[in-house]
This record gives structure tokens, sequence and C-alpha cells, in this order.
């Protein structure tokens, strides 16, 4: 059995200045914790589930506080960041609906992120606005 792996938006591509690669990376950002919501919520109320998510949070709190106040400074407006949120809302619905066990991707997914390998730090697509943002590139 084969499964989609989560979505993955394209950052390094995103036109525009800081406030659309602000967009970007909180929402992609978010997606480890908000599909595990999302899998406990209307897949099964499995604690590791929400585990996962509170353990992506444990690991991502500081880096994204200072994404936080960065989306502050720019700043970047409410509706904005609510569109954002509903497309990664979508996004995750989508895929998580799509699957032929989606009990079975959902702990798969909870596994990927437990291992880190969706933390921000860690993600290859959201590097060059992570340098963008904070003034590394």
């Amino acid at each position: 059995m084969t499964f989609s792996v989560l979505p993955v938006v394209a950052i390094a591509e995103v036109p525009g200045g800081a406030q659309d690669d602000l967009l970007a990376v909180l929402g992609a950002a978010l997606e480890p914790v908000g599909i595990m919501a999302y899998c406990h919520r209307e897949v099964a109320a499995e604690p590791a589930f929400l585990a996962a998510g509170r353990q992506w949070n444990e690991r991502n709190w500081q880096l994204l506080a200072d994404l936080e106040q960065r989306a502050a400074e720019v700043p970047v407006s409410e509706d904005a960041r609510r569109a954002a949120d509903a497309t990664a809302f979508e996004r995750i619905e989508t895929v998580v609906s799509s699957q032929v066990d989606p009990v079975a991707y959902c702990r798969l997914v909870a596994n990927v992120i437990e291992a880190g390998y969706y933390d921000i730090d860690q993600r290859d697509d959201l590097k060059p606005a992570l340098r963008r943002i904070f003034g590394n590139d």
C-alpha cells in the first residue's frame, strides 16, 4: 500500500516580498500540527496524533514565535492569514480524505512528524524563504 506525503508548498517560488514569504512559511510550518489535529478529530481519536502535534510544538515553538514576531512587524493582515490558513486546511483535508486507508496514513504522518522531518528548520522547501525572512539571503 502506498501513501501520498504531506502536501508541500513550493515556498521558494512564491512571488512577492516578506509578507508572501511569511504567509507561505507560516502556512506550511503549521501543517504538521494541523494534520495531526485533523486526523484526531476526523479520522480516529488516537492520542498519538495529538502527541505528535504537541512534540512538534515543543521542538518548533521558538522559531515559530520568531516568525510570528516578524509577521507582526511586516505586517501581515488578518484577512491574509485567515485565507492562508483556510488553504492549508483544505490541502490537509483533500490529502487525508483521498487516502485508501486514512488511519494508516495518519499513523505514518505522525511517525514522520515525531521523527522531526517536518520541523521548520529541517524542511528544505522552507529554507530559501526563511533566509529571506531573517535576512540571511
